[in-house]
Order: C-alpha cells, then structure tokens, then sequence
C-alpha cells in the first residue's frame, strides 16, 4: 500500500510539501480553511515547481487521522498502471499542467 496512516495530537503543527492529505477524523485548520472529516487537500502535490504549491503547514485542532500520498508513489503508481490504463498518464500530464498555468496567473 502506498497510502500511509498518519495520527497527530491536539495543538500539533504537521504538513509536507508534495503529500495529498485526506482527513479521516478530527479538526484541522489549514491555509485559513478549517477542514473536516472528509476533507481532501494538497491535490497541488503533482506539481514540482514548489513555488506554485499552496503552503502545506497545518495546525490540528483536535486529534486528527489522516491519509497521506507522496508525490513519488503517486507518479510511481501512475507508471506501473500505465500499459493497464493508457489515458492515465496523459490525464495527469493534462491536470498538471493546467493546474500550473492556474497557479501561474
């Protein structure tokens, strides 16, 4: 599995840049956002060029379980499936560009 279970306490500050996020319980703020169980953040992790990243420092309000995917394994997993899904690799190259040129602007 690549997906990594990732738990911090209450008042404890967390956040790598290139991860996606996926909360699982508890209370975060991030980014003047609050977020929630459910919540998904960090979908900028496909982009290389850190300066176009949202800024990935957190602060827990609660407990908090979280998801974690790293950019490596994402593009790692994009690679071992692209015979099985040829479209995938171009639907990541078409997101990561336009999410560049978004962040860009």
């Amino acid at each position: 599995q690549r997906l990594s279970l990732v738990v911090h306490a209450q008042s404890e500050i967390f956040g790598k840049c290139h991860h996606l996020y996926i909360l699982i319980r508890g209370l975060v703020t991030r980014y003047n956002r609050l977020h929630q169980s459910g919540s998904v953040w960090g979908i900028d992790f496909v982009l290389s060029d850190r300066s176009l990243q949202e800024p990935s420092r957190c602060f827990a309000l609660t407990y908090v379980e979280l998801t974690t995917l790293s950019r490596d394994d994402f593009l790692q997993l994009v690679e071992k499936h692209k015979d099985d899904c040829p479209v995938l690799q171009r639907r990541v190259r078409r997101f990561c560009c336009w999410l560049a040129l978004q962040r860009a602007l």
